[in-house]
């Protein structure tokens, strides 16, 4: 087995020295200074040109960055991210070293098992010798530490971040969903104000009406004019006209100008009648503007509800995200009713994906699909045993992310911060299981479960101290993946140039060939989940194997410096807010709570009473101490909000008022 790892590691260093090469030819063909080439316009692009840079210049530019100068050039949600992945890395740096000083030497001083050379630095290794195993027992207390420390010390910083980049009016601002939608906005918004002034200074009140229809045809408007714009350009370069597919992907097609001509009248018509309604009812959501954001969290943290008029009891409070981030076409969703649908598409997300439409499957299924068409053979000929590979490749990247981003579209969130947050935990529910819990346990389950049955306690340790050492050789080959095929695959970004030239072969003018080299939006739901997966499997196995350790530290060493290159030169990150520490916060004391599970099973599975009695104490307080520091979470979040009272942001920002051609209702306190 250590030839085995050993030539992962070589196989994957060599690919991942592959990809380099690769990038530096192939960043001058995936991207273009489209900025410089159209002043006029404010096309996304990238802080850096990586097209037209001297590639030396360009990364002592980017690796000499200061992670606080960032704020310059990326949203907080990059440099958030950045932060975990710095903060992961001096972690796991520290527990390597503590790892190679204490535990690799006594477990290779151990007189246990090993059933295979590198099987020497594990814990299965010192066997029943109690004063060995005092290390491992001393580590997993301080690991275990370290990991908390490190999880709290993270939300502290990220906080910050989040503060500093939400000095805006949703810092002051308090969303209520649920207020009775049989009130005319303007009444409403008095009676929400006379209640919320129970907690604080309220300084305005925004009852939307229900205009969410208005808003959904104007977005429509706007893609039928730009796609008629984009057909009679076509009509005049090409000399002839387009037809387009009115069912399906290309069924019935028609005559594309002529379409759209008949159908932008329609759809204005219909905007136009909905307008001159002279009465829309409210959309059911109600927006506090305080003078102090304190008062925000006192509100959120001491809202009673009542059976009054405004059925105050039914309101449901959060904090405000910003009027540039809100999703306006949910906006008349009643958010508490589709907590029902959510967890039911939860349910069917796991229950089909963790059992129907696996990874395995998902192979067979593509299998199936080449034989009947013919071309299995071919393809399999032409990439031979890199085929499973590219298709795992082209399901994490493309079919589970287009299945997530249905999934969450259907939920109909009010905000994109809450569309970011669910899907990332969608990929890492994913992520855990098909990465962590199968390979650990998968079909041994029932192997498992007959041992125990049998009754032999001895015989049963035996086998799942096996089995959990043999896992840890499995989950560090798994992390020797991360660190150099994910993250070369995560430099190279080979779909980008594949996403250039379709747009580039639908494009018609000259300013859209350019255009099409716009960058893309950052994955960052995917990405969080990929470096909090691979954190909680290294964590996990850490006491166990600690040869995963090192590994570790590489893949979050070279991932910084890969997402920094990708952050300033590749992908557009809006200068937007972050909200996802509190769930990343999640994720990191989930890890440790996995890691406690782990090491307090193999400390029960000893005979030696004393460490018996010491994994089942262990066990329950590492529960304990998951569930405090999950109930610390909101109070922490409302201590490091910022005090500060509301400045110019009325004047300075767009209000929480419908994005159409019709002005909203407010009442301003006197």
């Amino acid at each position: 087995e250590t030839s085995g790892l050993v030539s992962s590691v070589v196989i994957n260093l060599v690919v991942f020295l592959v990809f380099i090469l690769l990038f530096t030819f192939y960043r001058k063909y995936r991207s273009r200074n489209i900025g410089a080439e159209l002043p006029g316009e404010k096309p996304k692009v990238p802080p850096f040109s990586e097209s037209d840079a001297d590639l030396g210049d360009l990364l002592s530019k980017v690796f000499k960055m200061p992670l606080g100068e960032l704020d310059n050039y990326c949203g907080s949600e990059a440099k958030v991210m950045l932060l975990l992945h710095k903060s992961l890395f001096w972690l796991t740096l520290i527990l390597s070293g503590l790892a190679f000083a204490v535990l690799v030497p006594t477990y290779a001083s151990g007189e246990g098992q090993a059933d295979s050379d590198i099987g020497v630095i594990s814990f299965n290794h010192i066997g029943e010798d109690s004063a060995l195993l005092v290390c491992p027992l001393i580590m997993s207390l301080v690991f275990s530490g370290l990991g908390y420390y490190m999880a709290f010390w993270f939300l502290k910083k990220s906080l910050q971040i989040s503060g500093e980049a939400k000095k805006s009016l949703s810092q002051y601002t308090l969303c209520i969903d649920g207020v009775p939608r049989n009130f005319d906005s303007q009444s409403l918004s008095e009676q929400v104000t006379q209640t919320m002034q129970k907690y604080g200074e309220v300084l305005r009140c925004y009852v939307p009406k229900d205009m969410c229809e208005v808003y959904s045809l104007e977005r429509e408007i706007e893609a039928c004019q730009e796609r008629l714009e984009h057909f009679k350009n076509y009509q005049t370069y090409k000399g002839k006209r387009a037809k387009v597919a009115t069912k399906m992907m290309c069924c019935n097609k028609v005559d594309a100008i002529e379409f759209y001509e008949h159908k932008l009248p329609e759809l204005t018509q219909k905007r136009d009648a909905l307008l001159e309604k002279s009465e829309l009812p409210n959309a059911g959501v109600a927006f506090v503007i305080f003078k102090s954001s304190t008062d925000v969290a006192f509100a959120l943290k001491n809202f009673k509800g009542h059976r009054d008029e405004v059925n105050s009891f039914l309101w449901e409070l959060f904090p405000a995200d910003t009027p540039q981030n809100i999703i306006w076409k949910n906006l008349n969703v009643n958010q508490r009713k589709m907590k029902s649908v959510r967890v039911c598409l939860s349910a069917s997300f796991i229950v089909v994906f963790a059992f129907l439409v696996t990874p395995t499957a998902f192979l067979n299924y593509a299998e199936a699909v080449l034989e009947e068409l013919g071309i299995a053979d071919l393809v399999v000929g032409l990439l031979g045993q890199y085929l499973p590979t590219i298709l795992l490749i082209v399901y994490q990247s493309v079919f589970l992310p287009l299945v997530i981003s249905y999934i969450v579209d259907t939920e109909k969130h009010l905000s994109e911060s809450v569309v970011t947050i669910r899907a990332m935990e969608l990929f890492l529910v994913f992520n855990v299981i098909h990465m962590l819990l199968v390979p650990a346990i998968g079909m041994q389950a029932i192997e498992i479960v007959s041992k125990a049955a049998e009754g032999d306690t001895e015989d049963f340790a035996e086998f799942m101290m096996t089995r959990l050492t043999n896992s840890g050789i499995f989950f560090t080959v798994l992390v020797i993946g991360f660190a150099f095929l994910s993250n070369g695959s995560l430099l190279l970004a080979i779909g980008r140039i594949v996403s250039v030239k379709l747009k580039q072969s639908n494009a018609v003018t000259d300013k859209e060939k350019i255009l099409a080299y716009e960058a893309d939006l950052f994955p960052f739901p995917l990405e969080y989940s990929i470096g909090l997966t691979g954190y909680i499997i290294a964590l996990t196995f850490s006491v166990i194997f600690p040869l995963i350790l090192p590994f570790a530290v590489v893949f979050f060493g070279i991932r910084y410096f890969v997402l920094k290159y990708d952050f300033l030169c590749l992908y557009f990150t809006p200068q937007v807010g972050s909200n996802s520490a509190p769930l990343i916060f999640k994720s990191m004391i989930l890890g440790v709570l996995m890691f406690q599970i782990v090491t307090g099973v193999i400390f029960a599975l000893t005979s030696i009473t004393f460490y018996v009695v010491y994994g089942f104490l262990f066990l329950v307080a590492s529960v304990v101490l998951y569930l405090v520091s999950r109930n610390m979470l909101n109070r922490i979040i409302h201590k490091h909000l910022s005090t500060s009272l509301m400045e110019n942001f009325l004047e300075q920002e767009n209000l929480y008022e419908f994005p159409t051609s019709q002005p909203e209702i407010l009442v301003e306190k006197e």
